[in-house]
């Protein structure tokens, strides 16, 4: 996967501000171009409020070339030096013209942010970065505003259900971890189990160990192949195999907790609709939850 293209959504606040950071040394480490994008997202349902006379036009040119201005002064000279920077401004809803930026200017990665919501907002608002993370035609980097400035992981751990998106993913990863020199981790969990550690009073019939034995074989199997291809890269690889009842949850305790993982790369399925409110998503889930930055890579059509 070559990235020649770098998107990095700016709306001014300290929160999507913080993506610019990795967005310009992941451009400088690639050679990349780096567009900053700034969406006005003035509410056309209230123009009709407006008083008479008021020029609508002449408003937005003037957001825009403030926007502009503001989003060139953000480009640090010597790393405008490394690669090229241009900035633009469009007029919409703010994920629908990314999404769309994305797929008229083959835009090969998108950095930027989450807003970290938590609870129940969590739950019922979404968030901008996450439907990118749905439905952007590429892959999508998100970060917090409290992750290292400058991008240079030295643990990645790619999470692999062994799908396409999940093969994908780890093409970029073995990618960076080459560039990069990290170590790279290959994960899958295995999210058939007895009980729920969340409720560990909730328990299922226990499942004969034959049975667990014969669950585990086949994805050990497949692991060791993807471990095979991923070191014809990148020397340094390890594979780990976890039983959990919660796919996201295991992820991110594995990322934070055992191998300290400085990145996570993962494929998503990017439901939408009826399917993203019935199935959700382990990747949307990871984005949400793990303090640090995700890769994430949709399959391509």
């Amino acid at each position: 996967m070559r990235i020649q293209r770098i998107l990095c959504p700016i709306d001014f606040s300290a929160t999507t501000e913080a993506g610019l950071a990795p967005a310009t040394s992941l451009a400088t480490e690639y050679g990349a171009e780096l567009t900053l994008l700034h969406v006005l997202n003035f509410p056309f349902t209230q123009i009709e409020a407006l008083p008479p006379g008021f020029d609508v036009e002449s408003y937005y040119e003037a957001m825009s070339d403030e926007a502009n201005a503001h989003m060139a002064g953000l480009i640090d000279a010597d790393a405008a030096d490394f690669m090229k920077a241009t900035t633009q401004v469009e007029r919409g809803v703010p994920y629908a013209e990314i999404v769309r930026v994305c797929q008229d200017q083959s835009i090969d990665l998108v950095v930027m942010p989450t807003h970290a919501r938590h609870g129940l907002d969590r739950l019922l608002m979404g968030s901008t970065t996450e439907r990118i993370v749905r439905m952007a035609s590429c892959p999508v980097l998100t970060v917090h505003p409290g992750d290292e400035p400058a991008f240079a992981p030295e643990t990645i751990l790619c999470a692999t259900d062994f799908s396409a998106p999940a093969d994908e993913a780890l093409h970029l990863a073995c990618d960076m971890a080459q560039r990069y020199d990290a170590k790279l981790v290959l994960l899958h969990i295995v999210t058939l189990w007895e009980y729920d550690p969340g409720n560990p009073s909730w328990r299922f019939p226990p499942l004969p160990e034959e049975y667990q034995a014969s669950v585990i074989e086949g994805p050990q199997r497949q692991l060791e192949e993807r471990r095979a291809l991923a070191s014809a890269s990148k020397p340094h690889v390890e594979t780990m195999i976890i039983r959990g009842f919660d796919a996201a949850a295991e992820i991110v305790r594995v990322a934070s907790d055992e191998v300290s993982a400085d990145l996570v790369v993962m494929g998503t399925h990017g439901h939408t609709g009826i399917a993203h409110l019935l199935l959700g998503s382990v990747a949307g889930k990871v984005v949400r939850t793990f303090p640090g930055p995700v890769l994430t890579v949709r399959q391509t059509d």
